[in-house]
C-alpha cells in the first residue's frame, strides 16, 4: 500500500506542476498582449513584423500583439515583473497565497501583481493621453469657428461642456 500512496502523490505534484507552468504561460501571455496593444495606442506603434502573439479562448476572448506592439508588451511586463520582484515580493506573497489563497507559488503570485501594475498603469496613460486628444481636439475646433466673438473663458467653458 505504501507505493500506491507515494504514487498518487507524486501524481498529485506533477499535476500541480503542470498547473503552474500553465498558468504562469497564460498569465504572462495574456499581460504581453494587453500591455502591448495599450502601449502601441499610447505609443502609436505599427503592427510591423513577423513576430506574433496570439491568445484565444473561444467565444469568451481572443488577445493577439504583433511586431513592435509585442515588443513593447514584453518589455512592460519585465520590467513590472521586476519592481514587484524587487519592492513588493512580501506583498504579494501576502496577499495572494495568504489572503486569498489564490496560489501557492510565490512566482505566480508576483506574476498577477506584476500583470495588476503593468496593465493598469498602461489603462491610465491611454486615458490621459485619449483626454488630451479630446480636450485638444476642442480646442482647434472652437478656435477654428470663424467671427463667433468667443473669447478665452467663453472657449474654455464650452470645451469643458459646463
Amino acid at each position: 500500500m505504501p507505493s500506491e500512496t507515494s504514487a498518487r502523490g507524486q501524481a498529485g505534484v506533477l499535476v500541480d506542476a503542470l498547473a503552474l507552468v500553465l498558468s504562469s504561460l497564460f498569465i504572462t501571455a495574456i499581460n504581453i498582449c494587453v500591455s502591448g496593444q495599450l502601449l502601441g495606442y499610447l505609443f502609436s506603434l505599427g503592427q510591423d513584423g513577423d513576430e506574433h502573439m496570439t491568445i484565444v479562448l473561444p467565444v469568451v476572448f481572443k488577445f493577439s500583439a504583433r511586431g513592435s506592439r509585442l515588443l513593447a508588451g514584453f518589455c512592460s511586463f519585465i520590467v513590472w515583473l521586476l519592481l514587484v520582484a524587487v519592492f513588493f515580493r512580501a506583498w504579494s506573497k501576502q496577499v495572494f497565497i495568504d489572503d486569498l489563497q489564490a496560489t501557492a507559488s510565490p512566482w505566480t503570485a508576483a506574476e498577477i501583481l506584476a500583470t495588476l501594475f503593468s496593465v493598469t498603469a498602461a489603462v491610465i496613460l491611454v486615458a490621459v493621453k485619449a483626454a488630451i486628444v479630446k480636450w485638444t481636439a476642442g480646442r482647434k475646433l472652437i478656435d477654428s469657428i470663424p467671427g463667433k466673438g468667443l473669447d478665452r473663458e467663453q472657449a474654455d467653458r464650452i470645451a469643458r461642456r459646463d
